[in-house]
This record gives C-alpha cells, structure tokens and sequence, in this order.
C-alpha cells in the first residue's frame, strides 16, 4: 500500500512538472506530423506564390502542374516533419542541400528550398511572376505530373 501511494504521489508530481515544461514553452509554431495525403497539399502556413501547368522539357508525354508557397521559418523547421512522414508512409525522400525532397513515386513530389534568393540555394526553386517576400524563408514546391 506504501509503495503504491509513492508511486501515485510521483506519476502526480511528473504530471505537473510536464504541466510546468509545456506551459513554458508554449506552443510550437512547427508543423505537427504530416500525415501521407497531408504531404502533397498546400502547407498550412503557406502563402501561394504560383500556380502553374508546364509541359516537361523531355519526351514525357503530360502535364506538370506545380505550385509555390512561400512560408515564414527557416527550411530546417519544415524539412524534418516531411521527412518523418515520408518514411512512415514508405514515400521516397532525400535531403541534398539546398532541396529537402520527398515523392510517392507516382507522380507527387514537394521540395523544400531556402527562401533567400541571395542565400545558400535560393535561386534554384521554380519561379513565376510572384517573387517571394523577404519574410519567405522557406519555399515549397508541390508538382504533380505524368506517373
């Protein structure tokens, strides 16, 4: 009986300090874990930056219809959910700087570039006639074309 209520009195205790660490971090403005569909549609903090339909440069017979978002935190706090979500759902991925990379292998593919223009890899994302504010960090690319 002893030992039962010490262990009550510290499972409460840890439940409070949890309480405590959570309430003093707050809330994290990081994407929670995707889930397989959720990889492939518009990122929830993401400000549309083009919405385009090109046909591929090689004999690939079909459209690619890609889309751009800009997002305000650095790539990093984007990269690692995609990734987590990628692997569960058995998706390809790779990280190979400056891209973050993730594909179903069935046409669906969502790159992850730095948002500075001037920065490490900024220029190598997809553009249209909306450049991408200052305070787009990160740039996704959400394509879809032929399988």
């Amino acid at each position: 009986m002893y030992v039962d209520r010490m262990a009550r009195r510290e499972a409460g205790l840890l439940g409070i300090i949890v309480a405590i660490v959570v309430g003093a971090c707050g809330k994290t403005s990081h994407p929670r874990l995707l889930s397989c569909e959720q990889l492939f549609a518009p990122p929830s903090k993401g400000e549309l930056l083009c919405d385009e339909h090109v046909m591929p440069s090689n004999d690939v017979r079909g459209e690619i219809h890609w889309r751009s978002y800009g997002l305000p935190e650095e790539r990093g706090a984007y990269c690692d959910p995609y990734i987590n979500a990628a692997q569960s759902c058995g998706f390809g991925w790779a990280i190979k700087p400056p891209v973050c990379d993730v594909t179903d292998n069935k046409g669906r593919r969502v790159e992850l570039f730095f948002g500075n223009p001037t920065g490490f890899g900024g220029a190598d994302y997809p553009k249209c006639a909306r450049a991408p504010d200052p305070k787009h960090r990160t740039i996704v690319v959400v394509s879809e074309g032929p399988r």
